[in-house]
């Protein structure tokens, strides 16, 4: 279920998209604002390996999955600065990328019921989860020897965005294939 939305078209999530347990609004929305990659990770799958304290069932109860969300290339840069020529004085703020996203991210999932927690990957966000090990749980990439984040086509030259806990669950996202892997 590894989604780039970025030319999302309708059926882009597979056959059976209405059906799909990976919110087609949602990840219509985030592709908008050029957070186009989404992974899925089960509950059990990122329980397994969380230290008590920071399981989802803890930290989210009633999640079944996280989906976690990441852009890459440009849109998301577009999108800020339109947001940012709308909105006067936004460059101003503390951290107006991080709070660019909390807009974008909260917009989108404010409206979907299965969402029961957002988490981001910020350092003035609590609780912080262990974002590239989401990432690598979700195969939106794989750790490289400095300890970035690589993904296949774009290599380091992308951002996990946020973690959306779900209610419902999502197939795991199938792993994708190292860069250079033929």
């Amino acid at each position: 279920v590894y989604q780039h939305l970025g030319e999302l078209e309708v059926g882009a999530l597979g056959e059976g998209a209405d059906d799909s347990p990976v919110p087609l609004e949602l990840s219509r929305e985030l592709a908008a604002t050029g957070i186009a990659h989404i992974g899925c990770v089960s509950r059990a799958r990122f329980d397994a390996g969380a230290p008590a304290g920071f399981r989802l069932q803890e930290l989210a109860p009633g999640a079944e999955s996280l989906l976690v969300a990441a852009s890459a290339g440009s849109r998301f840069w577009d999108a800020f600065r339109r947001h940012v020529a709308a909105h006067p004085g936004w460059l101003a703020r503390e951290n107006p990328l991080d709070d660019f996203t909390r807009v974008v991210v909260d917009d989108a999932t404010r409206k979907d019921a299965a969402v029961i927690r957002v988490f981001f990957p910020f350092f003035s966000f609590e609780p912080r989860l262990p974002f590239q090990t989401l990432g690598t749980l979700a195969h939106l990439g794989h750790p490289s020897p400095l300890g970035l984040l690589v993904h296949p086509v774009h290599g380091p030259w992308f951002a996990l965005r946020a973690a959306i806990a779900l209610a419902t669950p999502a197939p795991a996202t199938p792993p994708i294939a190292r860069a250079g892997d033929s």
